[in-house]
């Protein structure tokens, strides 16, 4: 399935039109190591920049995820590049499980956003490549509000994050570090913890106190 099929069923036409003009513009790939490693603390940085809050991610978390998770068939990580440049403008990482994917993270560029529709691009980009893996349903995922109305606006639903967080605790590696993270900061909110598999932890990285 195309991403211009993908378009071309979307009801709003300023929002067809939008993201027709961002297609000539901004290209998708699957993302590097370099993408995770360098352009992504990057892009995370500049978004939560703009309303001077920290970063929640510990440093290295992502590269741990890609260690982990870049050869698995049921996670997509997704890169968007200016074709003129090829400078990253976005990014995207999704998880399927039983004909869903779920949004873990979508961040963009936002001096790029004022010209092109990245949001738009990296939601259609993700659901065109989850859909030609048999993926039916686009879960919502966070955001801001205007993030949250585009994914509204693209299809997306909401799903529940703990059907994902059960079946599948492996999923659970990178959000078990932020949480051992912020529990050493003393920050952390009661919430579950569910185990990490022994095989997926990562050397030098203790596992989430109980």
């Amino acid at each position: 399935t195309s991403e211009d099929e993908i378009v071309a069923t979307l009801p709003q036409a300023r929002t067809r039109t939008s993201l027709r003009q961002t297609l000539r513009h901004i290209s998708g790939r699957d993302a590097t190591m370099e993408d995770v490693a360098v352009h992504l603390p990057h892009l995370l940085k500049s978004a939560y920049g703009r309303t001077e809050k920290d970063v929640p991610y510990p440093p290295g978390a992502f590269d741990i995820f890609w260690q982990r998770h870049n050869m698995d068939p049921n996670v997509l990580m997704r890169t968007m590049a200016l074709n003129s440049s090829n400078q990253p403008v976005g990014m995207a990482i999704g998880i399927m499980h039983d004909g869903v994917v779920y949004s873990l993270l979508l961040v963009r560029d936002y001096t790029v956003a004022k010209s092109f529709n990245i949001t738009a691009r990296l939601i259609t980009d993700m659901a065109a490549k989850a859909k030609a893996k048999g993926c039916s349903d686009f879960d919502l995922g966070g955001g801001t509000a205007g993030i949250i109305d585009s994914k509204v606006r693209l299809g997306s639903r909401c799903h529940s994050y703990v059907d994902l967080q059960v079946t599948h605790p492996w999923y659970r590696s990178l959000f078990n570090l932020w949480e051992y993270r912020k529990k050493r900061l003393g920050m952390l909110h009661a919430a579950p913890q569910l185990p990490e598999p022994e095989h997926l932890r990562t050397p030098g990285i203790p596992p989430p106190p109980n």
